[in-house]
């Protein structure tokens, strides 16, 4: 399977930005990319750009994150997540914010989202979309498993930093975040 990923931030999936540039984006991508099945994470988001494009080319849609009950199931406790905006030393705002990737809960999200796409049936390409934190581990796992992965670096265009700000993965000491400066 050849699998396409982009990272992005979660608000920018369903509400996008203003002249549809995400959409614009994936338009582009659809016709120029034999795209068998889009695939998202998208727990608690309303109709997602991907979905609607889905349906709009007739494209199979896929939501692959663990639902309420799954997580519970899990023991996965989102408020153990480590997030917020970057203080200085006087307890002001840095300009910067970041989110932790959290092992115990995002490991078996990602093991979860893996199997369902396989379950899905076999497809030959695949567009998944997910936050940016999960892309390098993701592509990752995926590579182990045989599957020829790409990644589309969608955060990293002007008009991404032009709303959104610049989006990093910073690791350090074994731990994985990405940090946002506005």
């Amino acid at each position: 399977m050849k699998i396409t990923i982009t990272g992005l931030n979660h608000e920018v999936q369903w509400k996008d930005v203003p002249g549809r540039r995400l959409q614009t984006e994936i338009e582009k991508f659809l016709k120029n990319s034999p795209v068998e099945l889009i695939a998202e994470e998208a727990y608690r988001l309303p109709t997602t750009v991907g979905q609607r494009l889905a349906y709009k080319y007739d494209i199979p849609w896929l939501e692959v994150d663990m639902h309420y009950a799954e997580r519970k199931e899990h023991g996965i406790d989102d408020g153990k997540r480590k997030q917020g905006p970057r203080l200085n030393d006087k307890m002001e705002s840095t300009g910067k914010s970041y989110c932790y990737f959290c092992p115990e809960i995002d490991e078996v999200r990602e093991k979860h989202w893996m199997a369902r796409l396989e379950r899905n049936g076999s497809v030959g390409s695949v567009l998944f979309i997910c936050g940016l934190l999960h892309v390098n581990s993701l592509k990752e796992k995926w590579e182990y498993l045989g599957h020829i992965v790409e990644r589309w670096n969608l955060h990293d265009t002007d008009w991404f930093r032009a709303v959104y700000g610049t989006y990093t993965i910073m690791e350090q000491d074994g731990e994985r975040w990405c940090e946002v400066t506005t």
